[in-house]
């Protein structure tokens, strides 16, 4: 089982955080062992899984350094902070003593440390959103119902394996990024229209249903980069070919 806070959005010090807080209300008197289990919701002697917990959280603080350096402007100083006093407490716990001795580097001074960095890194994670999480929902919906008119459209055979192929990573790309996965869906978009771009002619062939379905996913295509952005000024990053490409797809 993973523990809830592991699978809010995709920002590193957002899922930090969500730890802190969890670590932060557990009693100081329970041993460290079962303080572990407890906010991975395992049982006492699973160590295994405790130990993987611990791992992802070091991973966390390894992921939050480096989106901290690489997006924050200035003195990054009070950013990095609660992340190094985790990474200390991470590498010096003593699973048979008292959960307090970790507890007290999960302090009020690194807790909003921690806000401090999940509001900076917001932006760059939208996945954290509310918004966002629900406009991407949406838009998976809609690429279910696309996918279906696609395999009940009378497009080639191959034609349908290049759209399904290609809308199902997308669809699962972004489902991906729900969870806490990296934002690939750029890069699947780009595939996307790289293999459309080299089928045009066929497309061309297609009967008159088979072009407004490809001039479908083409559209919906000219929007998936937006989806995931969370300001107007960076919506605009849907793939320029689409616009050079729907001309040559009459309907």
């Amino acid at each position: 089982m993973t523990a809830w806070w592991m699978s809010e959005g995709n920002n590193p010090v957002g899922k930090l955080l969500r730890f802190a807080e969890e670590g932060a209300r557990i009693q100081g008197t329970m041993t460290t062992n079962d303080a572990w289990a407890a906010i991975f919701g395992c049982h006492i002697v699973d160590t295994l899984k405790i130990a993987r917990g611990i791992s992802d959280i070091y991973e966390l603080v390894q992921a939050g350094k480096k989106a901290i350096i690489d997006n924050a402007k200035g003195e990054i100083t009070i950013y990095l902070t609660p992340l190094f006093s985790i990474e200390v407490m991470l590498t010096s716990c003593d699973f048979i003593s008292q959960w307090q001795d970790c507890k007290n580097y999960l302090n009020c001074v690194t807790l909003q440390g921690l806000v401090f960095g999940n509001h900076l890194l917001s932006n760059c994670y939208p996945a954290a959103d509310a918004e966002i999480r629900q406009k991407i929902i949406t838009f998976t919906e809609k690429l279910s119902k696309l996918l279906q008119e696609c395999l009940d459209s009378d497009l080639s055979d191959e034609l349908k394996r290049l759209f399904t192929k290609h809308i199902e990573a997308i669809h699962a790309g972004l489902l991906s990024y729900l969870a806490g996965g990296p934002d690939k869906i750029e890069e699947l978009s780009d595939q996307a229209v790289g293999a459309i771009v080299r089928n045009v002619s066929e497309i061309q062939e297609a009967s008159p249903e088979g072009q407004r379905m490809a001039k479908k996913v083409l559209e919906t295509l000219s929007v998936t980069n937006q989806i995931i952005t969370k300001t107007q000024e960076l919506a605009t990053r849907a793939h320029p070919i689409i616009e050079k490409l729907l001309p040559f797809i009459t309907t």
